[in-house]
This record gives structure tokens, sequence and C-alpha cells, in this order.
């Protein structure tokens, strides 16, 4: 393993832990807080579960705003691997001849969050690539995507100007641009 190697995956290792420690902090202010408010652009988005039964291949995730979406359970999906504790990672290595990953989106089970750390440049698209396979896998729309819990950073070994930052999905309000 090269040195560049081991620092990205101490970086990543560090990256996760971090935002572990964040939702759970994150998770237990919210409880006392009232949600945030609804911004004159955007709509309620309308969820009902009563009466819904979930499909086998479904989970409820937790909304923002509280209430849960069903979505596509990615848990047994190929490439997704559960790590101790209640993380299930996906890696996206992009062409078939990279040894690098271009991204990682994780799932929290404790918190029902999701966490995207992008790996590779152009920021931009790399982003764009990981917010794709996020919608694909969970089956959902971007107007769903911003209602759930997604944070996504990236690496200092990346970039020191975005690493350390909530950059949120690029299609929902208060996302961080990259340009």
């Amino acid at each position: 393993m090269t040195k560049k190697s081991i620092i990205l995956i101490i970086g990543i290792i560090c990256l996760i832990a971090l935002l572990s420690v964040f939702f759970y902090l994150k998770k237990g202010g919210e409880q006392a807080q009232e949600p945030s408010p609804i911004t004159d652009t955007e709509e309620v988005f309308p969820i009902s579960e009563s009466g819904r039964t979930l499909a086998p291949d479904e989970i409820p995730v937790l909304l923002k705003s509280g209430g849960s979406l069903p979505v596509h359970d990615i848990r047994s999906d190929e490439g997704t691997t559960k790590d101790e504790g209640s993380f299930h990672r996906l890696y996206d290595f992009g062409p078939k001849d990279s040894v690098e990953p271009r991204f990682i989106l994780l799932y929290s089970e404790m918190d029902q969050g999701f966490l995207m750390t992008l790996l590779a440049t152009p920021l931009t698209e790399v982003r764009r690539e990981a917010e794709q396979e996020f919608l694909k896998r969970l089956q959902i729309s971007e107007r769903e995507a911003c209602f759930l819990s997604v944070s996504v950073g990236v690496p200092v070994s990346i970039s020191d100007t975005f690493s350390g930052r909530d950059l949120g999905l690029s299609f929902c309000p208060n996302s961080i641009p990259l340009e």
C-alpha cells in the first residue's frame, strides 16, 4: 500500500468518526428544536404512511422535519458492505481500471442519515455522480432527497477549501456551490 493510500484511508476513517459524532449530537439536539422553517420557494412534501405497508425491499428513513419516507433498502444491495455497528458503506470506483474510489455513500441505521464523501476531482463532477447514484439506489427524486438527512463532505487530502464543511446536495436549497 502506498503512503497516499494509507493517508487517504486514515482520513476517511477520521471523517466517518467525526460525522458519526455529528449525526449523534445532531439527532439529540433535534429533539429539543423546532423544525426548520420552509422557505417560500419550497413546498411541503406531503408524506403519509397511514395504511401503507412497506414493500419487502423498502425501509422507512426519517425526514428532517419528522415523519418518514419509504425508500429502497440499500443495506443488501450489491456492493454495499456493513461496517461494525450500524453503518452500511457503498464504494464507487468509477472506471474498472481505477484503484481509488471516487466517492463513498454511507448509511447509518442508528439515525437513518446518509453521508456522502467525495474522494476525487473535479468535485462538481464527482458530487453529481454520487448524487445520481444515491437517487438511483434509494429510488427517490431530487425533491424527496432534500427532505432526508444527507451530509456531503470532502477530506482535506482532496480539498483544503471544502473539507470540514457540509456541502449539501447540489440540487437542494442551502447547498454550497463548488465552482
